[in-house]
């Protein structure tokens, strides 16, 4: 790449290696010459974001038409896609943002990079994705952005991606973001189910219980939900006490408090269950996360 002055984050320990979807980088990227680059290839997922005018992009095979990389236009990368930038003639500095990470299958990404090119574009004519791309690679002078804060933020992306996305067209692959999306019914399904299993994360929950909620029998739940999210609703239930469990121990709760608080009979079924779920005991994540 071209001369560059950036600042970001960058997590690759080792610690985080079984963690997916995972951000492993997120960049402001301010760029200060201009020219014709090589072919960039990277091993890990790659979602770029231009805010001033970057120039032209081909992504994918060389016979591809180059396309206009104006402000507010994200491309996203799976991993191994070629791809080169073009940025000769324009005003520097140039500024963009972009994340380098991992997981983008089962996060379910590759729903839009399905093409023989492995590439989209996403147009972000309100900055939603932009605004995201800047938190989640910016802190306040002085301060350390933790892996968990930036985890937050990445899978905040991820959900708009899915949430608030419609396809432009098939040529170049183009979705458009939009705060104005309107939700279909399994969306909106979806959405009341685990809101509801969110607000009883300190309670004992049992499928009946979400069911009756929804007005729907247990085994509709199950089938529906199943269907539409690959998994089952106490699965993504345990998902989110455990997700939350993590956030209290990085706040300094104690073992039984956080049982109690993330619906766990006590303390040692919740280490069980944590460090089945995670590959580690609490107490080695909480070491994990911090070590400097």
């Amino acid at each position: 790449m071209p001369e560059a002055a950036n600042r970001g984050f960058i997590f690759d320990g080792t610690e985080y290696s079984k963690i997916s979807p995972r951000v492993i980088s997120a960049i402001l990227n301010f760029q200060n010459t201009t020219g014709l680059s090589g072919i960039l290839r990277k091993k890990e997922w790659v979602l770029d974001y231009t805010v001033d005018d970057c120039g032209l992009c081909l992504a994918g095979h060389h016979s591809r038409k180059w396309l206009s990389r104006t402000s507010g236009i994200a491309h996203l990368y799976a991993p191994d896609t070629p791809y080169r930038e073009d940025t000769r003639g324009l005003d520097v500095p140039i500024e963009s943002r972009y994340i380098i990470f991992t997981g983008g299958e089962p996060a379910g990404l590759d729903k839009f990079t399905g093409n023989k090119d492995g590439f989209a574009r996403f147009h972000d004519p309100e900055n939603l994705l932009g605004n995201l791309l800047y938190n989640i690679a910016s802190s306040k002078p002085g301060t350390e952005r933790s892996f968990w804060e930036t985890q937050s933020i990445f899978y905040s992306i991820i959900e708009l991606l899915h949430r608030n996305t419609a396809k432009m067209n098939d040529t170049d692959n183009s979705w458009a973001i939009s705060s104005d999306k309107v939700q279909t019914e399994d969306e909106l399904f979806i959405e009341k189910a685990e809101g509801f299993m969110r607000k009883k994360l300190s309670e004992y929950v049992e499928l009946d219980d979400i069911a009756h909620f929804l007005n729907v029998s247990p085994s509709t739940l199950s089938h529906k939900y199943r269907k539409l999210t690959g998994r089952s609703p106490l699965d993504s239930l345990l998902n989110m006490r455990i997700n939350e469990a993590k956030t209290l121990l990085l706040r300094g709760e104690k073992l039984k408090t956080i049982a109690y608080k993330t619906g766990f009979y006590d303390e040692f079924h919740f280490s069980k269950t944590f460090r089945k779920r995670t590959g580690i005991p609490p107490r080695k994540f909480l070491r994990n996360s911090t070590a400097k």
